[in-house]
């Protein structure tokens, strides 16, 4: 646990008494603490005081003796590699930085974990310059391999919006290479019944690989990841995931229509029934709510792109004004609903299993949410999304939705970063909360009148009209800086966010 997380639960727990004590306690540890007997104290209080110590810039040779206690314990390998490249990234050249990342990358026991911390700290320039270098490496390998017709995709079923990606790239090569052959690991994926259906409609033949062999080493040159895939000898092409900045086009957005998973016949009565059970109401339609917030609450605890639940009250009294109901979705890590939330906590309901999660997907009328696994999964679907609370910044997907990003101010200017600014700037897509604030940026979520006035655009079909328009000067910034095709299917901004834009910026 970090120190930050410690503090937050302790002082829900016991009080800002509680988290002061905390807080002189661990001072008194990391700092005091002899540094010839800092190697006998517990990992678990080391990994604590390297937390502490980590916001404290002055403080970074005390930071590398604690945090040194955890680099041989397995169980702590990803938290000691990610502090040390936090360190590292805030105290470092930029250039050089960036070199060890592509050193530190070749080590197999360190790959996937400096693979998750590029991801979820550099900016984006950074990002895809740091992927184009990787990409140039396996194209100049070029490998085939004995069985090199088949790709193999280890990523696309360890989350769900993971199983949203690999829709995205069956339908992509399904066009593109329709002779390609695909092995997955179903033993990962979160939801068996959704991977089922996956496989049955994909116009690729996909190969289900059985647990036994997650184990075996596959050539890099035959392993499309979450990020990247051969599209042919020699040629590699971005995927979803990181279409910002790419300025690359992703066709694989436009789903056809023949091409949407449908509703499942055999388990509708019994979905029905269930979410009966709990408060649904089946002669009314629904909108899905899929908030991910840390169950300590956004205010004090979570990553950048989280919200809080609560902004989306106001949303919820409309929809059911509108004759309609909401259905929240996530899971039990979710902050439980209050009694009087017009909402049904699916979430945290007893009933929660994978053809329900499926039926829910494919019978919703709209799809409102953060940018979480959720926003992908409902992709294959043809639900309209109203994405709000968007960070990092990312327009890229189906046309007929809407983007609502979160916006940064800076302290330091006293205004708010426009788009270029944001996606240029060092910490323009971390999911820590503490390092902007630390650095003097504050996220301004989406209010929830926004919310609210957005969701009525989309419920009033008002994006059908702007899709046949051209993209306002605002949209063009965001597209701008985000380096998005002019010809790639691209989310729109509600009327309502390029007022609220224009306010903050423009005046």
């Amino acid at each position: 646990m970090s120190y930050e997380r410690l503090e937050v639960a302790v002082h829900k727990n016991f009080g800002l008494l509680g988290s002061k004590t905390l807080r002189f306690l661990i001072h008194c540890v990391a700092i005091f603490t002899p540094l010839s007997l800092v190697g006998k104290i517990p990992i678990s209080i080391s990994s604590i005081c390297s937390s502490y110590l980590l916001s404290m810039s002055h403080k970074t040779n005390r930071f590398e003796i604690w945090l040194k206690n955890l680099e041989n314990t397995p169980a702590f390998r990803k938290v000691f590699l990610h502090r040390r490249l936090h360190s590292l990234f805030r105290n470092a050249d930029e250039a050089e930085f960036l070199l060890l990342l592509e050193d530190m990358q070749k080590s197999p026991d360190q790959k996937v974990f400096v693979s998750e911390w590029v991801y979820f700290n550099l900016n984006q320039d950074q990002l895809i310059d740091y992927l184009t270098k990787q990409k140039r490496v396996l194209v100049k390998a070029n490998k085939g391999g004995a069985d090199s017709k088949t790709r193999y995709l280890p990523d696309h079923t360890k989350h769900m919006g993971h199983l949203g990606f690999l829709f995205l790239y069956c339908h992509y090569y399904g066009v593109q290479d329709p002779a390609r052959k695909v092995a997955v690991w179903p033993h990962l994926s979160p939801n068996s019944f959704y991977l089922k259906k996956l496989v049955e409609n994909s116009p690729l033949s996909i190969k289900l690989m059985s647990k036994d062999s997650w184990g075996v080493q596959v050539d890099d040159a035959q392993i499309d990841t979450i990020t990247m895939s051969k599209a042919a000898d020699f040629v590699w092409r971005f995927e979803p995931l990181i279409a910002a900045g790419t300025a690359q086009e992703f066709p694989e957005f436009n789903i056809a229509e023949v091409s949407l998973l449908m509703p499942d016949i055999a388990t509708h009565e019994i979905s029905e029934k269930k979410l009966v059970s709990i408060g649904f109401d089946p002669n009314r339609w629904f909108v899905i709510l899929h908030v991910k917030e840390d169950k300590l609450g956004y205010a004090v605890s979570g990553e950048t792109r989280d919200a809080s639940i609560m902004d989306y009250l106001a949303t919820c009294r409309i929809v059911r004004d509108l004759g309609g109901q909401v259905v929240r979705m996530g899971s039990q890590s979710f902050p439980k609903l209050p009694q009087d939330f017009p909402a049904v906590d699916y979430a945290h309901s007893h009933i929660r299993t994978d053809f329900i999660d499926y039926w829910l997907w494919a019978n919703c009328l709209y799809w409102i949410g953060n940018c979480n696994g959720a926003s992908v999964a409902v992709l294959p679907f043809g639900k309209p999304r109203l994405v709000t609370n968007q960070w990092p910044v990312d327009p890229n997907g189906p046309s007929r939705d809407f983007v609502l990003p979160k916006l940064a101010y800076s302290e330091k200017l006293s205004r708010y970063l426009t788009f270029g600014e944001t996606v240029k700037y060092k910490y323009g897509r971390t999911m820590n909360k503490a390092i902007l604030q630390m650095n003097g940026i504050k996220i301004a979520n989406n209010s929830p009148d926004l919310i609210v006035q957005s969701f009525l655009e989309l419920f009033g079909q008002k994006n059908a009209k702007l899709l046949n328009s051209k993209s306002s000067e605002i949209e063009s910034e965001l597209y701008s800086a985000t380096r998005t095709p002019l010809n790639t299917p691209r989310m729109s901004l509600s009327e309502s966010f390029k007022d609220s834009y224009r306010n903050k910026l423009i005046g």
